[in-house]
Parts: C-alpha cells; structure tokens; sequence
C-alpha cells in the first residue's frame, strides 16, 4: 500500500455503486483508502436499498443483505465505515429505464410486509 498522502488528508471521495453495498470489497476499499488520506467517504447506490431477497433465487439469497441485517443506515454506515450512505428511489430507477413501476419485478427492494394487502399481492404475483 501505499504512504499516506499529505495532500489527500482533507479530500472527500464519492463512490457509486451499481447494486447493493458489497461487504466485502468495502473491507478491502476503505481501509486503503483511508491509508492514503481520505478523511470522508461517501457511497451513493444507483439501486435501491434491498429490503427482501429475490423470491426467484435470481440476485440475493437469504442472509446476504446488509439492510436485512443492519436495519438502520447510520448503524450500516458505522459498520461499513463511510460516513455517507445514500440508495436511489425505486421510481427513479423505474423513470430511468423508462417503464412503469408495475412492470419491473422490485419484490427486493420493497418491504412486503410493510405494504397495504392489495398492494402487497399486486407485488406478490
């Protein structure tokens, strides 16, 4: 690794990310990035927070999200050791690809429990 990096000490880096926060990476990414002087580090994640895996076995199994695990995001940030955690809104993505949010399968990124019964079995089918 590399020495700390005098004029890094009062940068802040912003990170984007596709999908949900790889644990993982975060240990190997953050500890080298603090190393080289960055004092805030900020994740922005284009999906949304997980809240339920994949009922389809397609993209998350059960244990693997981090939202499921660490409910609130600044114990999440703590845990992850960012001081900025932010996801984007399901209708941004759904405006973003350009098709309605009743089209796309978002069973992961709602909490189903949380949803009123008619809603929940529009989203269940």
């Amino acid at each position: 690794m590399a020495a700390q990096d005098p004029g890094a000490a009062f940068k802040t880096i912003y990170l984007q990310r596709r999908a949900e926060p790889n644990e993982r990476a975060f240990t190997i990414l953050v500890p080298k990035l603090r190393l080289a002087g960055v004092r805030e580090i900020h994740f922005r994640i284009s999906y949304p927070e997980l809240r339920s895996q994949c009922r389809w076995g397609k993209t998350t199994r059960k244990g693997e999200l981090l939202a499921c695990r660490i409910p609130a995001i600044e114990d999440r940030m703590k845990y992850l050791g960012v001081e900025g955690l932010e996801y984007n809104a399901i209708q941004d993505v759904a405006e973003a690809i350009g098709r309605p949010l009743e089209s796309l399968c978002v069973d992961c990124a709602l909490d189903l429990d949380a949803l009123v019964p008619s809603q929940s079995a529009e989203h269940r089918l």
